[in-house]
């Protein structure tokens, strides 16, 4: 599994998983792609907040790519652009229902921690001290950043 960002130039490989309200309100994007077949099979929308902080607003798999690293990419994406902005923390709401108990295993093997004092639940996980690694070209970077900017962190 791969992940990338979604943009304009893979949007229609993506835009069926996601609602259009969530596809056009969300300030980044970030795709899963099963390697083998080249088909898209995850999405995750985002958005920034005020207090310098990513909102995991939606993270959907497919369920024939469940447990098979997609999330885990995602995660992993957005973590690099999260510290490469000099982003501290990641939330997540999840309902705790059959989905959210998956999308809770997810995050909390990732690192996330959950505060269960709220409905939904909140998952956090704070990248100070972590080191992105750019596995990506420069332009993933300039995009990610304008989308920041677009959002107004």
């Amino acid at each position: 599994m791969r992940a990338v960002l979604v943009d304009e130039t893979n949007e229609k490989m993506f835009v069926t998983a996601l609602s259009s309200r969530i596809f056009k309100t969300s300030d980044i994007l970030i795709g899963a792609v099963d390697e083998e077949s080249d088909t898209a099979c995850g999405i995750m929308a985002v958005s920034a907040t005020d207090d310098k902080a990513f909102v995991i607003r939606y993270i959907f798999v497919e369920e024939s790519f469940r447990q098979r690293g997609a999330g885990r990419a995602m995660l992993e994406l957005l973590t690099e652009f999260a510290t490469e902005c000099d982003l501290s923390v990641i939330l997540c709401p999840v309902y705790y229902d059959a989905d959210g108990k998956m999308i809770a295993e997810l995050l909390m093997s990732f690192g996330f921690i959950a505060d269960m004092d709220f409905d939904p639940y909140s998952y956090t996980i704070n990248l100070s001290g972590v080191r992105a690694i750019a596995k990506s070209a420069n332009m993933l970077r300039v995009i990610a950043l304008q989308k920041l900017n677009d959002a107004k962190i």
